[in-house]
Parts: structure tokens; C-alpha cells; sequence
């Protein structure tokens, strides 16, 4: 029997037996005797009833099953267990040192991880303004997927290194508009703020919101949208945009049928967000 012929229900590779009391699951480290005595009882009464007394995972016992047939029944022998306890030893001083390492990483730097905020604010303004994932990838070094996730708010925490990157990335992108409309479009559908809305000081404050100027319950308007309106072109303006476009041709002193030529709607249309613009100044 393999381990893919275990019938349903039974643990999977990996899982510890009823009454492991937290044995080593992988392979004993010191007690050759014991792999001896697993694999006879294994022979006489079943891997699973081996693998319960043993304190070890079923598909460690079919693991040395498949090692003693390979090896023409003569394993495991003494140097087969010396090796295992070199490597043993050799994975222990792997793992102290690094926890030493963490150790000295925390005392000179502070924590390792921080609060994502900052982090997700950073890459939702980049995106405000129309650079792709692949554009900030390409300053930070991380892969796309990875700066999607983090964006997303599947992070619980943002290591310190990637907050650094990220920030280094939104100072030196902040001041420019990214290339892909159909980014700016995805980030306004989501209310995500750009650079202007973040003041740096409060950008990583969890507290802190966005300055949205008049009407804060209002998404942040996307300036080329409304400047290409204004000249004409066909794009499509979220209803606090195309009020803005109204306000603004109004100012500049176009009547209502040529803004609402512009616009491509009705003169009704045009009259109804002078009218609300005239009570919100009022």
C-alpha cells in the first residue's frame, strides 16, 4: 500500500497520530532502534498501528518502508542515523543564528514589521494617478502580484524594507501622471485618494483621512478627465466631475447649450448642476 492508497478519512502526510505528544514527525533524531522497531511492527501489524506507536506521521513510516525496499533491506544502518544527526545539528545552529540575527535586527532597528497603512495609501495615490503596478514594481523591486496584494489590504503587516521601498517609490512618482487611464479609472471606481488628498505628515496615521475639499463624501475628482471634458472630448466623468466641468465653463463664460454640447447631454442637465452649485455657494 502507498501513501495515496490510504483509505478516506485517515490523517494526511504530516499530520501526528492520536498520542504523538508532539514527537518529531520527520524522522527520529537520535533512537536508531526505534525506526527498527516501527518498520517490524509496521511488517506485523500495519503502517497506521506503527505509526500511533511510534508518535510519527503515517507517511513517515511509508517513507522508511520505501527506504529499506530501495536500499534491498538494509536500511536504516549506523552511518544512516550519524548523517541524520549532523544535519540535525547543522539545521539547529541554522535556526539559532537566525534568531540571533533577529534578535540584533530588532535591537538596531526596532520592530521588523510595521502597520501596512501607509503603505496601502502609497500604492491606492500612485494608482490615483495612473501608474500601473508594473511601474512601481518596477522602482521597488517586488513583483506586481505582491504590490497588488499589499494594496488590496491583504497584508496584516508591511515589512519595514518594502515600506521603505514603497515610500521611496511614491516620492519619486507622486509629482508625474502615470500613463494608463484604465488604471485611474479603476482607482476612482474605489474611492482611492492621489498624493494632493495625503497630507505626509498624516499619510501613515491610521486616524487620518483624506482631504477631499468640498464635499468629503464626494470622490476625489480626476483632473485630466475633467480637463479633457472641457475641451470636448468623449470621456466619462463621474457625477461630481461633470459638475466641476459645469462650473468651470460657466466661469469661462460658455452658455448652457454649448456646455451641454461639450458635455453631449441636455441644456436640463447643464441647468440642474448650475442650480446645485448655486445652493452649495450660497
Amino acid at each position: 500500500m502507498t501513501a495515496r492508497e490510504l483509505p478516506a478519512g485517515r490523517p494526511a502526510c504530516g499530520a501526528r497520530p492520536a498520542g504523538a505528544q508532539g514527537r518529531h514527525t520527520r524522522r527520529p533524531k537520535t533512537d536508531l532502534q526505534l525506526v527498527r522497531e516501527a518498520l517490524e511492527f509496521a511488517d506485523e501489524h500495519g503502517v497506521e498501528a506503527a505509526a500511533a506507536r511510534a508518535g510519527v506521521a503515517y507517511c513517515t513510516v511509508y517513507r522508511w518502508r520505501e527506504r529499506r525496499r530501495l536500499s534491498g533491506g538494509a536500511w536504516p544502518t549506523d552511518a544512516d542515523v550519524a548523517a541524520w544527526r549532523v544535519e540535525d545539528a547543522a539545521a539547529d545552529a541554522h535556526r539559532a543564528a537566525h534568531r540571533r540575527w533577529e534578535r540584533r535586527a530588532l535591537a538596531r532597528r526596532g520592530p521588523l514589521t510595521v502597520d501596512p497603512i501607509g503603505t496601502v495609501r502609497r500604492l491606492r495615490a500612485l494608482l490615483a494617478l495612473g501608474h500601473r503596478y508594473a511601474d512601481i514594481a518596477a522602482v521597488t523591486g517586488h513583483q506586481p502580484a505582491f504590490l497588488g496584494a499589499v494594496a488590496a489590504g491583504r497584508r496584516r503587516r508591511a515589512n519595514v524594507d518594502t515600506a521603505d521601498l514603497v515610500r521611496a517609490a511614491y516620492d519619486q512618482l507622486s509629482m508625474s501622471v502615470g500613463p494608463s487611464e484604465r488604471t485611474r479609472t479603476y482607482a476612482r471606481n474605489r474611492g482611492w485618494a492621489p498624493p494632493l488628498a495625503w497630507d505626509d505628515q498624516a499619510i501613515d496615521d491610521p486616524a487620518a483621512r483624506p482631504n477631499r475639499g468640498r464635499g468629503h463624501r464626494l470622490p476625489i475628482l480626476d483632473e485630466i478627465a475633467v480637463h479633457r471634458a472641457m475641451h470636448g472630448d468623449d470621456v466619462h466623468l463621474l457625477p461630481p466631475e461633470r459638475a466641476e466641468v459645469v462650473r468651470r465653463l460657466t466661469a469661462a463664460g460658455l452658455s448652457s447649450a454649448e456646455i451641454a454640447a461639450r458635455l453631449r447631454t441636455t441644456q436640463r442637465s447643464v441647468v440642474r448642476h448650475r442650480s446645485a452649485d448655486t445652493r452649495r455657494t450660497a
